[in-house]
């Protein structure tokens, strides 16, 4: 066997034509520029050395003697460069008929070059295809998952995997900045172990170069630049950051790190820009819709305390409902989406208001038969606004039925026991257990303790046994707190940060 660790393509052709010509008593081995002939079961000379580097030099076959063997050195060339040189010498018996066997082993050689050529580039193209087909794997699922409402983490997580392995990084860092917004947000997966204050500054120093120009940066090493060699404690980082834009808008940077010695490549490079494009689409989009977002609460909490000032008395119970409703809606395990959905239910609960006078609503006395009457209209009222509001109708239930009661005397429907929806039972003791710990025209507020008794007696018969043991389960003395805080302060009061239009949207 012919190994020859510095050609491997020339030594592929030895071997293969030494297993026919050996058969006849020929030597094939291989020369090169820079290496000692190799034969097999043959000791190299001066003649074979200095026929080789002839052959290799000019490029042209060199017919030599070795001994009183007839020999040849021929040229090998890949995309025009020669790479070596084979090597055939026939036994001293076999001289006679040299010129056709040289011919024979030229002409073998020229074929399996060529067979050898298609096989390299037959291999080339596959892996070509299958790096093609990984990458656009890799895009086309980003793009199915691209939900605007998805956590920036889940979504940098969806691709994070592949990329490390496809462009051959050993570390991804995303940083994104908003405008006006002091925190970025910050990703970071991948087996090197770089601090995230460390990681940050990278990104930092990044992010400042490619402020106006808007291109892709690639150091081979960190020490291609003064900065970066400061920011890190090791000088053998490959690098590779891609901008992400929007619009034209810069919004952040995509960055892939590794310690090998190549660095990444064109192909990583291209990736990487198709991912730092989508991951741009993304953002903007969440962006933009996070401002309408807050847009469209601000409205409705401005909304919300228009219709509790109608009444003094009130005034912050549409706030402090919606956190009782969603701390019991934590307390019950739910889902992060229905604890959404019961928070806007609560907050919204008594928007039927609007439809009732305010000589009714804040009438000191006693309330008519037809005042009365009137009052109960308002979760009919409310469900009728709210069923006209796409993004809303989910929380219809806990508008509607907050007035149930679980022995069936309660109104707009006289529902009991399972009928009423989970959702309405908890807005309904919510809704109540705000009114007894606050005062009011017809009493004065109760105390924690007796406000509880009030709700453990009127378990099975007015509330959920259910929803009574999620408040019972609730840390009470958080939850008190938290309603002084949104008494003493209900105009600054916010819907909660992980409450969002795109959930209720969903």
């Amino acid at each position: 066997m012919i190994n020859d660790p510095h050609n491997i393509y020339v030594s592929d052709l030895a071997e293969q034509l030494a297993a026919g010509w050996s058969k006849i008593g020929a030597v094939i081995g291989i020369g090169s520029a820079d290496q000692p002939a190799r034969l097999s079961n043959y000791t190299s000379s001066r003649t074979i050395e200095q026929a080789s580097q002839n052959c290799i030099a000019q490029g042209q076959p060199i017919y030599f003697n070795e001994h009183s063997n007839p020999a040849l050195a021929l040229p090998v060339f890949i995309h025009g460069r020669c790479l070596g040189c084979l090597l055939c010498i026939l036994p001293t018996e076999l001289s006679a008929q040299s010129e056709g066997l040289f011919d024979i082993f030229t002409r073998q050689m020229r074929q399996l070059q060529q067979n050898i050529k298609y096989d390299t580039e037959l291999t080339v193209l596959s892996q070509e295809l299958s790096q093609s087909y990984e990458e656009l794997s890799l895009i086309y699922k980003l793009g199915q998952h691209l939900q605007i409402s998805e956590d920036p983490q889940l979504f940098f997580q969806r691709f994070v995997d592949d990329l490390l392995e496809l462009i051959g990084a050993q570390k991804l860092m995303l940083l994104i900045r908003k405008e006006n917004k002091t925190n970025p947000t910050w990703y970071a997966p991948g087996p090197l172990a770089i601090s995230d204050e460390t990681g940050q500054n990278i990104c930092d120093f990044l992010l400042s170069q490619t402020k106006t120009v808007h291109k892709p940066i690639l150091f081979s090493t960190n020490n291609d630049h003064p900065e970066l060699k400061t920011i890190l404690d090791r000088d053998d980082y490959g690098i590779l950051a891609w901008p992400v834009c929007s619009n034209g808008n810069l919004l952040g940077i995509l960055v892939a790190m590794n310690t090998d010695p190549n660095g990444f490549d064109s192909t990583a490079a291209q990736l990487l820009g198709s991912i730092a494009e989508h991951t741009g689409s993304f953002f903007q989009n969440r962006f933009l819709l996070s401002d309408i977002q807050e847009l469209l609460t601000g409205l409705l909490t401005s909304f919300v305390n228009a219709i509790d000032a109608k009444d003094p008395y009130t005034r912050g119970h549409s706030q402090r409902v919606a956190y009782i409703s969603q701390s019991l809606a934590e307390s019950l395990k739910l889902s992060k989406k229905e604890c959404a959905e019961i928070y806007m239910a609560g907050l919204l609960h008594d928007i039927g208001k609007i439809g009732i006078g305010d000589e009714v609503l804040s009438k000191p006395g006693k309330l008519t038969e037809e005042e009365f009457a009137a009052i109960r209209q308002h979760p009919v009222i409310g469900s009728r606004i709210i069923s006209s509001i796409k993004q809303l109708r989910k929380i219809i239930p806990g508008v509607l039925n907050h007035h149930e009661r679980y022995d069936g005397t309660g109104y707009p429907e006289g529902l009991k026991d399972q009928q009423i929806p989970l959702m309405g039972s908890i807005v309904g003791l919510a809704d109540c257990f705000d009114a007894i710990t606050s005062d009011r025209t017809y009493h004065h507020a109760l105390g924690l303790e007796q406000a509880l008794t009030e709700i453990h007696n009127g378990s099975a018969k007015q509330f959920s046994p259910l929803v009574v043991k999620a408040l019972l389960d609730c840390d009470l003395e958080h939850l008190v707190k938290n309603l002084k805080t949104l008494t003493n302060h209900p105009a600054v009061t916010q819907i909660p940060a992980y409450m969002n239009w795109f959930e209720l949207c969903g």
